[in-house]
């Protein structure tokens, strides 16, 4: 008998579970507070805590690091070079002479700050990352990096970390993380102009919920791809290739070929809802080896078979593909014409500021990487964009910069 209860309330249990994950999870109808910071102190070092076996627990000597509290704990950390030209480094545009020294009253108008342009950010969207938005934004401890730029302003870049209970020694080194999801996110403020300038959530995967926009925006979008790989990029010989591959390979001007390699991609397929939603369906699809020549500067994907199934500029970021490379997939106009007009409905030229890295087919689907480049920072978008293959707009993956 005792079993059977146990059976029943474990099936209970996981069904609750399955509707808490179909029910959309909305942005808080309340706004975002910013976290209050009462007090700030030079972090005091006591060498028999730290572990011979363990580098990350010794302090970086090249900082000072100063703890902010309020009445609840730590907030976080503010980072104080000791050599003021170390900030050109951290900040990316700090003049080498500015020797700023941030006090309680910078790292209480930063959170202010914060909270103000993310929460507007949630008042314009139909969706937005969890990360910045209540109860998530609450519960990161923040690295605070002042600095000033090249034009007189007082600027700081927060570093935002999810301790989860670990010992991580955020008041002992800045914590620079690749990947870890939303568990790690960076943002850009300058004070002075009262702007947040840059933002960027960890991957790969994206945690989406519902903003507080009921304006649609732009196309219907169902689904699009994140592409992972298994190992790095194997370089080859020409006679390692496919014999077709070879026969295509042939075609080149073999002057400009620089590489063979091999590669076995999978992807990571999501769905969007009507609702703005996200729904990671995790369904992972293996198409086998791939094979890419390097040229002088562009890249040519062939699947075992011959056929080409991705052209991209080496440099993945920055590099645009010209109008030769992007006609060798056929609808490639049909494309540019709907990113054009997705791009115009985000209040963008695309045209003028816009530029294909590149395009990729997935079985029967073409995947572009596009990047606008525009004169406002903020406005930086990276995004991909998934057509059928008749070339309609389907999906659409990335984020705002």
């Amino acid at each position: 008998m005792m079993r059977k209860i146990a059976l029943f309330a474990a099936c209970l249990l996981f069904l609750m579970d399955v509707g808490a994950q179909k029910r959309p999870v909305t942005v808080s109808p309340e706004h975002l507070q910013a976290i209050k910071v009462t007090t700030m102190a030079r972090v005091q070092y006591d060498s028999a805590d730290f572990s011979a076996s363990n580098q990350f627990q010794r302090p970086d000597t090249l900082w000072r690091f100063f703890e902010c509290q309020n009445d609840t704990g730590v907030v976080g950390y503010v980072l104080e070079p000791k050599n003021p030209s170390y900030a050109v480094f951290w900040g990316g545009v700090g003049k080498e002479d500015s020797d700023f020294k941030a006090g309680v009253a910078e790292v209480q108008r930063a959170e202010a700050l914060l909270a103000r342009t993310l929460d507007l950010l949630a008042d314009t969207a139909q969706n937005i990352q969890r990360a910045l938005t209540a109860p998530r934004f609450y519960q990161y401890v923040r690295q605070y990096l002042f600095f000033i730029n090249h034009e007189g302003d007082t600027c700081v870049h927060v570093n935002f970390i999810m301790q989860y209970g670990r010992t991580i020694f955020p008041d002992r080194r800045y914590l620079e993380q690749c990947d870890g999801d939303d568990t790690y996110w960076k943002a850009d403020l300058n004070l002075t102009k009262a702007r947040l300038t840059d933002y960027y959530v960890n991957g790969p995967t994206i945690y989406f919920v519902n903003g507080r926009s009921k304006v649609p925006q732009g196309l219907y979008r169902n689904t699009f791809f994140n592409e992972h790989y298994y190992l790095t990029e194997k370089e080859i010989s020409f006679e390692q290739l496919p014999s077709a591959l070879q026969a295509v390979a042939m075609q080149f001007d073999t002057s400009k070929i620089e590489t063979f390699r091999r590669f076995s991609p999978y992807y990571w397929k999501y769905r969007q809802n009507r609702d703005g939603s996200i729904t990671n369906i995790r369904k992972k699809q293996k198409p086998g080896s791939f094979y890419r020549v390097y040229t002088d500067f562009l890249c040519y994907g062939f699947d075992a078979k011959g056929r080409l199934r991705y052209v991209g500029h080496w440099d993945e970021w920055e590099g645009r593909l010209t109008s030769e490379a992007l006609n060798h997939f056929s609808g490639i106009d049909k494309m540019l014409a709907a990113v054009n007009q997705d791009m115009t409905e985000r209040g963008r030229n695309f045209p003028k500021y816009g530029f294909v890295n590149w395009i990729e087919r997935v079985e029967e689907y073409y995947v572009l990487s596009v990047y606008y480049f525009g004169p406002v920072r903020a406005d930086h978008l990276r995004l991909y964009y998934t057509f059928d293959k008749s070339g309609s707009l389907i999906g659409i993956g990335g984020l705002d910069y």
